[in-house]
């Protein structure tokens, strides 16, 4: 049975040692438990079965980075994903810039061998500060 979880109210994710617990919902949190909260779910549009895998997806450059769990047939293909919502939700940190020359340049774009990688459209992107690791679903709550 394929159960569609993306108008769930609450998803519960937590890593499979059973440490950290993470948490997709809407509106605010009235729980006393300590978790972190997740900023969005991203499904790829290959993940058709309940056990495809989930993953955390954050940008390592800055202080509390939003969390985003993001569901693939697997790992490379949620990885495509989240780069691909990157491009789409046009994320500086991510995404580079053709209009910044200096950038250009130190990716050399201008040449056939570029230091970046490029999304599923073709856009030029720096994934060096993106940071994953499995989770598991524990809880949904429609």
């Amino acid at each position: 049975m394929n159960v569609d979880i993306s108008e769930a109210k609450r998803l519960e994710f937590q890593t499979p040692d059973g440490g950290s617990t993470y948490v997709k919902m809407d509106g605010p949190n009235y729980d006393r438990d300590l978790y972190l909260k997740v900023q969005s779910l991203i499904v790829s549009d290959n993940a058709f079965n309940d056990d495809d895998p989930f993953f955390v997806f954050f940008i390592s450059d800055r202080f509390s980075p939003p969390l985003y769990v993001v569901r693939g047939r697997n790992f490379e293909d949620a990885y495509e994903a989240f780069v691909d919502d990157c491009v789409e939700r046009k994320d500086a940190s991510v995404v580079i810039d053709f209009k910044d020359l200096e950038a250009v340049k130190d990716y050399g774009l201008e040449t056939n061998n570029p230091s970046c990688n490029f999304s599923s459209d073709g856009t030029p992107v720096d994934t060096e500060a993106i940071q994953v690791f499995d989770v598991v679903l524990k809880a949904v709550e429609f």
